[in-house]
């Protein structure tokens, strides 16, 4: 298998976890650098750690008012490493 392959099957696994389709290419890094994405996994796997109501503006509603931004992140990104801590 090669790297492009192994990419898409990621991508398609994130998918199927979070159930729900991820962005087009082109904006997926910035999509994956606010931590929506990540705080979704980590309710997929600790549902309990990260509840869905936890995760700040799961829909992306807010984000793209620049001045959220860095709030976005920040919150996404400590649900995510609660999740990573629940598995120590």
């Amino acid at each position: 298998m090669n790297d492009w392959h192994t990419y898409l099957l990621s991508l398609r696994w994130i998918e199927a976890c979070i159930d729900e389709e991820l962005p087009a290419t082109t904006e997926l890094e910035e999509n994956l650098q606010n931590g929506v994405i990540l705080a979704k996994l980590g309710h997929f796997f600790a549902p309990k750690v990260v509840p869905l109501k936890r995760i700040y503006d799961k829909d992306l509603n807010r984000y793209k008012v620049r001045l959220l931004q860095q709030f976005v992140v920040c919150s996404a990104v400590i649900l995510g490493k609660k999740t990573c801590n629940c598995w120590q």
